[in-house]
Formats: structure tokens, sequence, C-alpha cells
């Protein structure tokens, strides 16, 4: 019905950008599903439409699922080489976000980087209001690996960002998570937040990374492994040396089962349920070992202290 309508407008402009974004919609949904897509094709067939701002979004989609990752970065340099005063939308700054943090993780040299970490300072300041707490968080911690001189002041909005952000999940959605039982969610909300400041696994980042975010039909293909070889479920902390860390195949692991495109499948729920009363059983000790860490920061550390009280009777702020 939607596409019928969108092929019944008159102007044509119009017309293409309501077709491009259900075109997205749907390209969202085959990705969630877990269904091949072929990048290559799907480049092709947006080469006439880049210049609409929609196109950015389908770069991003497939840099966040790992689709054909190097031709994608390389027609996101492409189409981030531009003006970042003259854009009316933030779906460019969302894809330089992506992209340089994808090459941040790679290992890429600065050279690479330069393209979208130019568009990202530039354009950042423009719409920093607008973008929630979290993604802010995430622009600063970017910028923060991208120029040392400036680090100070990135840790600043970072710890400035985060407190927001930790304050607005801890009134809405943490809640929530907690009344259903989604520990592991709230688990890893933890580790994401804090690991700027110190909170490490048993892996480096890369590796953690890679292991993470493969592309989702590999996804499904390794939840399926897992499963059919036990599904043992990975203790949420163990000793690395002389210290207690976060497991990174509790990490990974559970995500391959909540994200998509298992998240929704039935077939994975006892297990999901597994992962969620192990990360309830870890809570307790994450917490410990956050709010010991040597450099986060004092303003976080007592907000934390403060729900960490509330965790252990599972209660939040908003209840």
């Amino acid at each position: 019905i939607l596409r019928e309508f969108a092929q019944s407008i008159s102007d044509e402009e119009l017309r293409l950008d309501v077709e491009s974004q259900l075109e997205l919609f749907s390209l969202r949904q085959t990705v969630k599903k877990g269904q091949p897509v072929n990048a290559a094709e799907v480049l092709a067939n947006w080469a006439p439409r880049k210049h609409i701002w929609v196109y950015p979004s389908v770069l991003r989609l497939l840099l966040e699922y790992n689709y054909s990752e190097e031709q994608v970065k390389q027609e996101s340099l492409v189409v981030l080489d531009r003006v970042p005063e003259d854009d009316r939308y933030n779906t460019y700054l969302l894809l330089s976000i992506s992209l340089a943090r994808k090459l941040q993780q790679s290992g890429s040299a600065n050279g690479d980087l330069q393209v979208p970490m130019s568009y990202l300072m530039r354009s950042h300041r423009y719409w920093e209001r607008e973008l929630a707490p979290a993604m802010n968080v995430t622009v600063y911690k970017t910028l923060y690996g991208w120029d040392p001189d400036n680090r100070a002041a990135y840790e600043a909005e970072i710890q400035k960002w985060l407190l927001i952000d930790m304050e607005e999940e801890h009134l809405r959605r943490l809640p929530r998570l907690l009344d259903l039982g989604h520990f592991f969610f709230v688990f890893r909300y933890y580790f994401d937040s804090l690991s700027f400041w110190g909170l490490r696994t048993d892996m480096t980042f890369a590796e953690l990374s890679a292991l993470i975010s493969p592309a989702p039909e590999e996804r499904r293909a390794k939840a399926i492994a897992w499963k059919h070889s036990g599904a043992n479920i990975p203790q949420p902390l163990v000793n690395s040396g002389s210290q207690t860390v976060v497991n990174a195949q509790f990490l990974a692991m559970g995500s391959l089962i909540f994200d998509s495109p298992c998240g929704e499948d039935p077939e994975f729920q006892e297990h999901r349920t597994a992962f969620d009363e192990a990360a309830r059983s870890g809570l307790d000790q994450l917490f410990d070992l956050i709010i010991n860490l040597p450099k986060l920061p004092r303003t976080i550390r007592e907000l934390l202290q403060d729900y960490s009280r509330m965790l252990s009777s599972n209660s939040l702020p908003g209840d």
C-alpha cells in the first residue's frame, strides 16, 4: 500500500524521497531477519540516488552489519568528502561516526580516517544538542582516539554526556529491563558504558569487536553451531592473571542470541533466559569492579554506588 501511495505522488523529487525511505526500511528488515544481502547489488541499485539524504543511512546500515566492508568503506569515503555546513540532514554525520569507529577498530592508518574525522569534527557542533547522549559519548570517544592533543577536553565531554545518559537510562530503560528480567542487556550496557574508564575483558578491544560483530547470516550460523555443541553459558567474569575481568565470550555469545537475527527467535528463548540469569548473578561483582576502577571519575562512581544498591534490590528510580 505504501509503495502504491509513493508511486502515485506526482512530484518527482518527493516521490523519489519517499520511495528511497521505503527501500531503506525494507533493507533494514532484511538485515534484521539475517537474510543474505549482496552489498554490491545494493550499491549499484542506489547509484542513481547517491545525492539523496537517505543514501548515507544505507551505507551506515551495511557498515554496521559488516557487509562487504571494504567496498562500503570506500563508497562511504567518497560520500563524506563534502562540505558539512551545506547538509540539512544528520545522516552524513551518523555515517561519519560509524565509518570512523570501524576504521579505528580495524587499526587503519590515519590517512584513511582523515575524511570521516574531518567531516565529524566540522559537523558535530551543529547537531550535538539533537543527538542522544549515548551518541555524543561515542562521538567524543572517537575524537579522543583521533586527536591526542585535546584528550583532556574530550574526556570532560565524555564524562558529562555519560552522566546524562546514565541518569536517563536509570530513569527509563533500565527499570523496564529489570522488570522483564533482561539482565544481559543491563550487564552489557554497563560494560559498554564503562570500558572507556578501564573496564576490561580477557581480549583486546579489536579481538572483541571482531568476535561480536559478524554479518547477520554468519551470526545465525554461529548461534546454531553453539546450540548444537551444547549451548554452554560462559561465566560473566573470569580471572585473567591477577585480575578479574569481563568474559569476552559471555558478551559475544550473549550478543549472538539477543541481537538480530536471533533476538526474537523462540528457538533460543531458554538460552536467553539462562544468559539473563548468569548476568544477574554477575551484576554485583561487575559493579564492584566498576566502582573500584582507578580512572573512574568521582561523579560517575558516586552515581553508580547509589544505583548499585538499587540494583541489588532490583529497584531503580521510575519503578
